[in-house]
């Protein structure tokens, strides 16, 4: 059996190794289930072709297709999606290319399974929340005509509130391979001096697009709160994106409270979990926090 998951959201490198890359964890299962899977991941158009083989599996590979780019969306040239795959799953979420995936999935014969983990959007713009969820009830049109796996009860919730019948609940497929296994053997108070922390300080982990539903600036507001209780008080924050000005000009007058990394290999992400003493999510719609 051969078996393609395309991912319609683009990417802006080609990069592995990434432990929320969804589609990772399922390749992996499938690869030890014996299944040949390939993974279809969009990359800006300018960007070459690319055929990886997937490290420590059987047969899977990656395929970096380059694509046409409406924001995050990305518009896949159909032509280079393997028609002799036995079904395709498609991340479909939000994403504006998935009815035209779908109709060409079926001119093919190839069995379509959506996979969503979001059906709304929790945009705090209203605009943009507007034609998210025009987008999305285009999308909800094809998961009535296809099995439609989803990530969390929530999700298929909705999605039978919306009329979706065939619903079948298939958790987010995690990369376990890039995880970091023996964290607890390295010494915490080395690693925090690596940063340049103290063993006296309480240090707070955001780890995050910088983004209105991820909520920066309100960990920003939070975290003076906490300083005016106790000094040793510290914020790590990780991640870059639109509100990345507003955060550092917030920032600047506790720059030896605050440290600012923009990205880090996700190789290394591991220490920084095990320095820290909290771990902040402040996204009031994460479906499954891979943080």
């Amino acid at each position: 059996m051969k078996l393609g998951l395309l991912v319609p959201s683009i990417m802006s490198n080609s990069l592995t190794g990434f432990y929320n890359l969804q589609e990772m964890g399922l390749i992996r299962a499938f690869d030890k289930l014996g299944v040949e899977a390939i993974a279809y991941r969009l990359v800006d158009e300018k960007k070459e072709f690319e055929e990886l083989k997937i490290p420590g599996t059987k047969s899977a590979v990656e395929y970096f297709l380059p694509s046409m780019r409406i924001g995050t969306n990305g518009m896949v040239d159909l032509k280079l999606i393997d028609k002799s795959i036995d079904a395709l799953i498609c991340f479909t979420d939000t994403q504006l290319d998935v009815p035209r995936i779908f109709k060409w999935a079926r001119l093919n014969n190839i069995p379509f399974y959506s996979y969503v983990g979001v059906v709304e959007s929790h945009s705090d713009k209203r605009l943009k929340r507007f034609f998210m969820n025009i987008i999305s009830n285009r999308n909800t049109k094809v998961h009535k005509a296809s099995v439609c796996f989803v990530k969390t009860p929530y999700v298929g919730e909705l999605l039978k509130n919306k009329g979706v019948r065939h619903i079948v609940e298939a958790p987010v497929g995690l990369d376990e391979e890039t995880l970091k296994k023996d964290y607890a053997s390295y010494d915490r108070d080395e690693l925090r001096s690596r940063y340049g922390y103290e063993k006296s300080d309480k240090i707070i982990l955001f780890v995050g697009r910088l983004e209105e539903e991820k909520r920066p600036l309100d960990m920003m507001r939070i975290f003076k709160r906490l300083l005016q209780k106790d000094p040793d008080f510290r914020l790590l924050m990780v991640g870059k994106g639109s509100l990345e000005n507003e955060v550092i000009k917030e920032a600047e007058s506790l720059k030896d409270k605050i440290k600012l990394i923009d990205a880090l290999p996700n190789s290394e992400m591991w220490i920084l979990y095990r320095l820290s003493d909290v771990f902040v999510n402040l996204n009031k719609g994460e479906i499954f926090g891979m943080s």
